[in-house]
């Protein structure tokens, strides 16, 4: 089958993730970039055009719709959409609209009413839509995931999972530049946008490795940067059927760029995963015996032929987890479409469908009616 043409929206140089999505959809080698709407700056949407390889003359789109209503006419099998998250709702509905498929980079949407009408919307003109949550890429995320499902770990009792950053306490360089956060992250709606940034990544993570329904029963949410009017840590308990947990992400931790880490802890093992050691899973079974895990073990996930870029030694790292969610998405996007027949990931739903994108956005609701009910009970308020 040909390469999907794709038409991306937002991600362009003046995006934090745009570079990260374009190689990896390159790298996949299943899809072709035939256009994109990049800025509402005309020049940076030309400059961003370049840097995609985008080949055709010059079009200055007035706006978003001028753009779809164009790509309506250009046989585009599916828009990536990765504009910031607050523009996703309106980004999403007018493609589906159009009778554009999507995939949209995480959270979806703000609220879970929006990504429930957005469903609903594609299920009443027939799209399809998926949601890139790029963390689950990572050939040893899945090894461990497929162990814990294996039984490796016996029964599952607890998950704690984290995801510190110190993007708000010491800006991150962007294309040699140090890069402010930008103004949307610093917009908290129902949901502090922290949640939609780092929280959705754990929630998704913790789902796909207990494969329950995930409940919060504490959350707090505070403030430790200088941007006072937005909560940039959360520290939240939940239960996952009989497992429990905890999830810790904050943007203030000085000193740590991204320290996501896994940690399950069941009746027989144990298992951790740190994402800048990412091409190792540590194990401990009910012996004491400790040991590391890579693309050159005995895996039954890690080394499968489609992880294997490059021989064990030779890392894999974020983009490559990209791609491996790209490559997902193009089969289930077949599948969809009847291109493929039979596809081992028909036989399953799908892990980054608007579904379980819902379920993310639906968790952080539930917290925050929690952290403010907490909130009550610490300071009431007397009748005088």
């Amino acid at each position: 089958m040909e390469p999907l043409r794709v038409a991306v929206i937002g991600g362009g140089i003046n995006s934090a993730a745009g570079a990260a999505h374009r190689a990896a959809l390159r790298l996949t080698g299943k899809y072709s970039i035939i256009d994109g709407y990049f800025s509402r700056s005309s020049e940076i949407n030309l400059q961003s055009k370049c840097i995609w390889g985008i080949c055709l003359p010059h079009i200055g789109d007035a706006s978003l719709s001028d753009f779809i209503n164009r790509i309506c006419e250009q046989e585009i099998d599916i828009a990536v959409v990765l504009s910031p998250t607050p523009n996703h709702y309106e980004a999403i509905t007018k493609l589906v609209n159009a009778g554009i498929d999507v995939i949209s980079e995480k959270s979806v949407t703000l609220t879970s009413e929006e990504c429930t009408y957005i469903k609903s919307q594609c299920e009443q003109h027939g799209k399809f839509i998926r949601v890139t949550f790029n963390y689950s890429g990572y050939p040893m995320v899945r090894e461990l995931v497929e162990r814990v499902r294996n039984g490796d770990v016996g029964r599952l009792l607890q998950i704690r999972c984290e995801m510190p950053q110190e993007g708000f306490a010491r800006p991150p360089l962007i294309a040699g530049l140090k890069a402010p956060p930008q103004q949307w992250r610093l917009r908290d709606g129902r949901v502090p946008m922290i949640c939609h940034d780092l929280g959705v990544h754990l929630h998704h993570l913790a789902s796909l490795i207990t494969d329950e329904h995930i409940e919060p029963h504490y959350a707090r949410f505070t403030n430790n940067s200088r941007y006072n009017d937005i909560k940039d840590t959360a520290d939240i308990l939940f239960n996952a059927g009989n497992t429990i947990g905890s999830f810790w992400f904050t943007k203030s931790a000085l000193g740590t760029r991204n320290g996501l880490k896994i940690r399950v802890y069941g009746t027989k093992g144990s298992f951790e995963w740190y994402q800048q050691d990412c091409e190792h899973l540590r194990m401990c079974d009910n012996h004491g015996y400790i040991t590391t895990l890579d693309r050159a073990s005995e895996c039954i996930e890690a080394t499968k032929p489609r992880y294997e870029r490059m021989k064990a030694g030779h890392p894999s790292g974020f983009v490559e987890a990209f791609s491996n969610i790209y490559e997902d998405i193009y089969h289930e996007y077949c599948t969809f479409k009847g291109y493929c027949g039979n596809n081992i990931l028909s036989l399953k739903p799908s892990p980054l469908s608007i579904d379980v994108a819902n379920e993310g956005i639906k968790f952080f609701e539930n917290c925050v009616d929690l952290s403010n009910q907490e909130r009550k009970s610490m300071y009431p308020v007397f009748d005088e």
